[in-house]
């Protein structure tokens, strides 16, 4: 033990940066693109112009996807593929730095023994490794959350007129990478509130919130517009007071295992950890004793909080993945407080959750994960066996970006449905046709294949589907893991 304390931390923190650079790159291009990721792939064929202007993924700001854009611009330049690989390599960088910033925010407030504590978590935890090998803007997310909290604790520290700098230029990079990014802010606003000093510090937030405000002036249009898409469109079961708490236990341990044991046991953990952790932290709190773990604290919970009254009232759909800004503020608070106390308990605590997120993270690597179905495979298999003619049916908008990316040579057309899509109407003119007319679709065809994942149609689309069987002779079925794929010959229906 003397003999571990005494290896420098640059040897530490290295060697987590490069075994966690290792975990994120292994098998990165292993599964196929799935809907979202398949988003991003075919944004990113149009010119950087178009992607800052037009808003091709209309849910978000245009900053992640330029960035990819120009990242994919450089694998081109070096002669290699846009694939799999070149378009989720990004985010593992991303993820990577993200281990960086943790640690000097850890080092920064507590101590070198909390910093590296903490890039360690973030080096095994499951969730920060699955969107780290995933072509979204989650990665960055977590890089930009982790970034506004070290800029806004050494804002606090030195109160020099840089700093403050600094932090308003990380939040409108921030927020043009997700508009969900205000809610650190907000918990920023909160923390100063409880601080003897709160003036001072509301004023220079003031003016940030000023300088945030007018930067976000040119997506204002959009965003309205998206807010009321969303709206709209996306339905969520109604939300129940615990959705945070399972939120944050699925922003440790992500969602790579189908095991009522261990998603429960992740949901104790989880629970514990935060219980035992926020209990003295709070009784400091009602003692006016602020200190860092507090705002932790508030950047853990009031997020998900947030999101669940906005998802009560105006119908806001509560997304999980969205929160993962506030996976930094997880991790150091868990270190901290397993660091600042060394009792059995907590020694245990931490063995089960560092054990709990290896078996989730094993279980990642080596089960099948149906959110990212073969695509790729399928969509081979349809290229091999296609004929001059030949279109492809998509009853559902889960199979038709992925496809559309892996066979963009084949005809394709989606049936129209804008209450049970998953693209939103904006989306259209730049990913695809529709149609709601089956005899259209199979006139002047003499083979349809028909692309689908069963789990995502509703009753209107299995009568579709029916329909298809009993007009169209069958040719052959196939299926993928969760996708199915059959081919009908139209030219001799009735």
């Amino acid at each position: 033990m003397q003999t571990l304390k005494r290896i420098p931390n640059w040897v530490w923190l290295s060697s987590f940066l490069i075994l966690g650079a290792v975990i994120r790159f292994v098998n990165i291009g292993g599964r196929s693109l799935w809907f979202d990721e398949a988003i991003s792939a075919l944004a990113v064929r149009y010119d950087l112009a178009t992607i800052a202007t037009q808003r091709l993924e209309p849910m978000a700001p245009p900053l992640y996807l330029l960035l990819l854009g120009l990242w994919v611009r450089g694998w081109a330049l070096l002669g290699l593929p846009a694939n799999e690989t070149a378009l989720r390599a990004m985010s593992a960088l991303f993820s990577v730095a993200a281990m960086i910033a943790v640690y000097a925010i850890g080092r920064r407030m507590f101590d070198r023994r909390t910093g590296l504590l903490a890039a360690a978590l973030m080096m095994i935890l499951p969730f920060q490794i699955a969107f780290a090998q995933e072509a979204r803007s989650y990665s960055l997310i977590i890089l930009c959350g982790a970034l506004l909290l070290w800029a806004f604790i050494r804002a606090l520290d030195h109160d020099r007129a840089r700093d403050w700098i600094v932090l308003g230029v990380i939040g409108v990079i921030a927020l043009y990478v997700n508009y969900l990014l205000a809610l650190l802010i907000v918990v920023f606003h909160l923390y100063v509130m409880l601080l003897p000093t709160r003036r001072k510090w509301l004023i220079r937030l003031v003016l940030c919130d000023v300088v945030l405000a007018l930067s976000l002036l040119p997506l204002v249009p959009a965003m309205l517009q998206q807010g009321r898409q969303v709206s709209a469109l996306y339905q969520i079961n109604q939300p129940t007071v615990l959705l945070p708490l399972v939120t944050v236990a699925f922003l440790l341990f992500g969602n790579v295992t189908d095991s009522l044991a261990l998603v429960a046991l992740a949901l104790f953990v989880t629970l514990a950890l935060l219980v035992l952790l926020a209990v003295p932290v709070v009784r400091r709190a009602i003692r006016r004793q602020i200190d860092g773990r507090l705002l932790l604290l508030l950047a853990i919970a009031m997020p998900p909080l947030i999101m669940l009254v906005l998802s009560v009232l105006i119908h806001s759909p509560y997304y999980d993945r969205w929160l993962a800004f506030t996976t930094p503020a997880l991790v150091l608070f868990i270190a901290q407080g397993i660091s600042l106390r060394s009792t059995a308990l907590y020694k245990f605590l931490l063995v089960v959750l560092v054990g709990l997120a290896i078996v989730r993270l094993a279980g990642y690597y080596t089960q099948p994960d149906t959110t990212r179905p073969p695509f790729r495979e399928a969509s081979a298999y349809i290229v091999s066996q296609a004929q001059p003619g030949d279109v492809v049916f998509h009853l559902h908008d889960s199979t038709f970006a992925s496809f559309r990316y892996y066979a963009p040579e084949l005809a394709s057309s989606l049936w129209q449905d804008d209450a049970a899509g998953w693209f939103v109407p904006a989306a259209w003119k730049w990913f695809g046709e529709r149609t709601n007319d089956l005899s259209t679709l199979f006139n002047g065809h003499a083979r349809i294949w028909v692309m689908s994942l069963p789990d995502t149609l509703d009753d209107s689309r299995r009568d579709l589907l029916t329909q298809i069987v009993q007009r169209y002779p069958p040719v052959l079925k196939q299926r993928f893991g969760n996708i199915e794929v059959g081919l009908y010959a139209a030219a001799t229906s009735p």
